[in-house]
C-alpha cells in the first residue's frame, strides 16, 4: 500500500513525467542557492516597498490635483463677476 498524505502525491508528481526528485544540495551548492534566494526575497520586498511608495504619492499628487483644479474653478468664477460688475451686469443698485 502507498504511503498517503502530500508527501506521496509530490513524489507520484515527479515520477509521472519520469524524473528523480532531486535530492539534498551539497553543501556549498546549499549555501549559494541560500544567498541567492535571500537576495531574491530582498529584491522583492524593495519593488514592494518601492510600489506602495508609489502609490501614496500618487495619491498626493491626486489630491493636490483636485484641490488646484478646485481653486480654479473658484477663480473663474470670481473672474467672471469682476468683469460682468466692470461690465455692469452684476451692480447692486442696478434694476431690470
Amino acid at each position: 500500500m502507498p504511503p498517503s498524505g502530500s508527501c506521496w502525491r509530490r513524489h507520484w508528481a515527479w515520477a509521472a513525467y519520469g524524473l528523480q526528485r532531486p535530492g539534498p544540495l551539497p553543501g556549498q551548492a546549499r549555501d549559494v542557492a541560500l544567498a541567492e534566494l535571500q537576495q531574491a526575497r530582498q529584491a522583492l520586498d524593495q519593488a514592494r516597498l518601492q510600489q506602495r511608495v508609489s502609490a501614496a504619492r500618487d495619491q498626493e499628487l491626486e489630491r493636490q490635483i483636485d484641490a488646484l483644479n478646485q481653486s480654479l474653478r473658484q477663480c473663474q468664477l470670481d473672474l467672471a463677476f469682476f468683469r460682468g460688475a466692470r461690465d455692469g451686469r452684476h451692480r447692486p443698485d442696478a434694476r431690470p
